[in-house]
């Protein structure tokens, strides 16, 4: 393979890859918090509710509302941020090198959601 044909691979090989988008029926399911260690987990249903839930102190804290998709995106109304705050979350989506959907909390920090289910 000569060298053009070699770049022309590679930038093939990104476009594809860069192209994984995730769709609105894929949102569905349970996410677990992958950052620091807290025991975060957000469940979102077909209807466009969710509840996102933690423990503290021994007690089940929950947060219920709900959510709404725009191609990268999504927004959780209502959220509460059980570390301290409230209101919208907007939160970028991105897809996984395994095809798991993953809600970014910070980029920065590589912290993020992960669908299990």
């Amino acid at each position: 393979m000569n060298r053009k044909n070699a770049w022309s691979a590679i930038l093939l090989s990104i476009f594809l890859y860069a192209c994984k988008s995730v769709e609105n029926k894929m949102l569905p399911g349970t996410y677990a918090f992958r950052g620091e260690n807290w025991p975060d987990t957000i469940k979102i249903f077909n209807n466009n509710t969710y509840e996102h839930f933690s423990y503290q102190d021994g007690k089940r804290l929950v947060n219920k509302g709900k959510w709404t998709f725009n191609t990268r995106q999504v927004t959780f109304k209502n959220f509460t941020f059980f570390n301290g705050g409230d209101g919208l979350w907007i939160s970028t989506v991105e897809l996984s090198a395994e095809n798991k959907v993953k809600l970014i909390y910070a980029s920065d920090s590589d912290m993020y959601f992960e669908q299990i289910n």
